[in-house]
């Protein structure tokens, strides 16, 4: 059974632990995969209609196609390892989104895309972990158009004085996954021609270190002494339910033009895997993650075997204890990332693949 890092009796050892293991040295992707630091093309035939992409950086993406954005995860304060770790170690509330470096990837996101604070029509959240989740409310309190933002119920929970609770979707409301019989009703966003589909895949959450998982576990009733600006703890950002998306782009007579799969967070087979209660179409691209996936020794194979990704694009990979910066990124701490690369199922794939930098911007052509 997963133990949890918060439990006093496990406080100490299992932070030692953590800590250890998220110390390791940074490394640098294998060059065969040309990494893409500021711009890149994927095309997938036919290759008429353009969109763009934007990779923000710990599994964070923006979605723009004609005027409808989509904010996924976006987090830009990247508390270094130290701060982390002494909010696991002594309970210290010293974790807080930073404005200066918001300000910086918001700023960077317009830069790149010129279309950012009034076309965000929605934000989702994968799953409420402090890099995922923390940002939030900060962000949505600098759009202008306050869309809705879609998060499990423990985020929810979390975030009941920090977002307005009528913008505020739970994703427990709308999920799907291979366990459920029933047909699927996506969350439906409009756009200038057609409209988006969204389908919350109940997926999982691979642990930090052998047998333990940061952050474990749910907020199960509102936060109502969190304000923005105050500090907080890293295990007042519980993970609850951890979630994979479907995003369809469909046209106005109804055609799948694009299908886009997100899972952030590596799982064991067949968590957040698309259930066949959805529209049956090949997903184009598929958005996935690498941290931690020595924990499932069947992730990504099975995964890429079930959908046949066209296009893969490798994200959650770097370090994001490191400020949010142009520099030069490392690997994430904890997992062997260049090993991942010669994995046999991924290495085969190396040629559609894509790994971006954050602040990263793809065109894409379908």
């Amino acid at each position: 059974m997963m133990n949890k890092l918060r439990f006093e009796g496990l406080l100490f050892p299992s932070m030692i632990f953590f800590l250890a293991a998220c110390s390791g040295s940074l490394r640098k992707i294998p060059e065969t995969f040309r990494p893409i630091e500021s711009s890149g093309l994927i095309t997938v035939p036919p290759g008429y209609r353009s969109m763009t992409i934007q990779y923000l950086g710990a599994g964070g993406l923006y979605l723009l196609n004609d005027d409808s954005g989509i904010l996924i995860d976006p987090f830009f304060s990247n508390p270094n390892i130290f701060k982390v770790g002494a909010s696991l170690l002594f309970n210290t509330r010293n974790l807080g989104s930073r404005p200066k470096m918001i300000s910086l990837g918001m700023k960077d996101i317009n830069s790149n895309q010129a279309k950012f604070a009034g076309h965000v029509k929605a934000i989702f959240v994968t799953h409420s972990h402090y890099d995922h989740l923390m940002d939030v409310p900060a962000v949505f309190g600098k759009l202008g158009n306050k869309p809705m933002v879609y998060l499990n119920r423990s985020g929810y929970n979390t975030c009941y004085k920090l977002i307005d609770t009528n913008k505020m979707i739970v994703l427990e409301e709308h999920m799907t996954s291979q366990y459920h019989g029933t047909p699927s009703k996506p969350i439906v966003l409009k756009r200038k021609k057609g409209r988006v589909n969204i389908y919350p895949i109940l997926a999982d959450h691979n642990p930090h270190v052998k047998h333990l998982k940061a952050f474990d576990g749910d907020v199960t009733k509102p936060d109502t002494n969190k304000r923005l600006g105050r500090k907080t703890r890293g295990n007042d950002w519980l993970e609850g339910n951890t979630f994979s998306f479907v995003i369809d782009y469909i046209d106005e007579d109804g055609v799948i033009e694009l299908r886009i799969f997100i899972q952030s967070s590596s799982c064991n087979p067949v968590a957040g895997f698309p259930p066949e209660t959805i529209p049956k179409h090949r997903v184009d691209i598929a958005f996935l993650g690498v941290a931690s996936y020595k924990f499932s020794p069947m992730y990504p194979a099975e995964l890429l075997d079930t959908m046949k990704p066209k296009k893969i694009v490798w994200i959650h990979w770097e370090d994001f204890f490191r400020r949010y910066s142009k520099k030069k990124p490392r690997t994430v701490r904890s997992t062997d990332v260049p090993d991942f690369f010669i994995k046999e199922k991924v290495a085969g794939r190396k040629d559609d693949s894509y790994v971006p930098w954050p602040g990263a911007t793809f065109e894409i052509r379908y």
